[in-house]
């Protein structure tokens, strides 16, 4: 029940600043089109100028000007009463004395004196009443003001002393403003810039229009469950590291050649006397030329290096590289 009356309060209050919303907007949108009109009545009872437009006309203007009321007079007397006699049982008296004072005149208050017809044309203001006839020129104007609350509007001329007071009525205040703007933006040629400035106050306005009222949720019968807990999502396995490449093999190192066994050296024809047990350095000649015995084998001394010595039984021998040389 009470949500019901919440929902139907919003929906009134909705549709109360709605209207008032369309009705300014529409307002506005009003004001542009009478700024862009360019055909006007001509009123009956007006001579306009060449070239001159009534843009708006009010019926039943009043002219108000500053009168004074009735004065009154302020002051005293003072003298001697004196008694002369009687007369038929009443006593005469004689007065002797003066009156002071003086005459005090009434403030001035604003008073319509005359009735008629405004007219607010693109050059002028101009009043047309049964008895008094009041004209502001636009290009005298010094200034004018507007009093909404009281419906008047006062205009000063430099060709009058006296500022003109036009009175039309509270209901009408709007209209006459925006109606002296237009035509002054109209006497001055910025009747573009007044438009433009109309056309940004409704692109204002449509920024703030109302919007309607949004439903409440229903509560529930009963209170809202927690949501079960949702299992947390699976976390992807961290990256295991690149397991470690094999080395490439290398090459192996070159194997040494096992050592040849030297030929078997063809053993020397032995020397008479000379056991197979020499001991190493033991040089001997045979037919085939001297070798020399390394504890192992005959070694052919033609391996010798030159300038090698070596002493056998027939003398001392020295090898130059090509032959064996006696030492004589």
């Amino acid at each position: 029940m009470l949500e019901e009356h919440r929902a139907k309060q919003a929906e009134k209050h909705y549709e109360t600043a709605l209207a008032a919303w369309q009705a300014e907007r529409d307002g506005l949108a009003h004001l542009i089109d009478v700024a862009g009109n360019d055909q006007w009545d001509v009123p009956e009872g007006v001579i306009l100028h060449q070239g001159e437009d009534v843009v708006f006309t009010v019926t039943g203007a009043g002219l108000i000007e500053d009168r004074r009321g009735a004065g009154h007079w302020v002051g005293g007397s003072q003298g001697v009463s004196i008694p002369i006699g009687s007369l038929g049982g009443r006593s005469v008296r004689y007065r002797v004395g003066a009156t002071r004072g003086h005459y005090v005149q009434a403030p001035p208050t604003p008073t319509a004196i005359d009735t008629g017809n405004l007219y607010i044309t693109t050059r002028r203001v101009l009043f047309i009443g049964g008895k008094q006839t009041r004209e502001c020129a636009f290009d005298k104007l010094v200034g004018f003001t507007h009093d909404d609350t009281a419906g008047e509007s006062t205009f000063a001329v430099s060709n009058r002393q006296k500022a003109t007071v036009i009175h039309y009525g509270p209901k009408l205040a709007d209209a006459v403003d925006f109606r002296l703007d237009l035509a002054l933006a109209r006497f001055h040629g910025t009747t573009d810039q007044l438009i433009a400035e109309l056309q940004k106050q409704i692109e204002e306005l449509d920024s703030h229009r109302p919007q309607p009222p949004q439903p409440e949720p229903t509560p529930s019968a009963t209170p809202p469950q927690p949501a079960p807990p949702q299992p947390a999502p699976p976390q992807p396995a961290p990256p295991q590291p690149a397991p470690p490449q094999p080395a490439p093999p290398q090459p192996a190192p070159p194997q040494p050649a096992p050592p040849q066994p030297a030929p078997p050296q063809p053993a020397p024809p032995a020397a008479a006397g000379v056991p197979p047990t020499t001991p190493p350095g033991y040089v001997i000649m045979s037919p085939d030329g001297f070798a020399w015995w390394d504890g192992y084998a005959w070694i052919p001394v033609t391996r010798a290096t030159p300038g090698w010595a070596i002493r056998s039984e027939d003398g001392r021998w020295w090898w130059d590289g090509r032959a064996w040389r006696q030492v004589v």
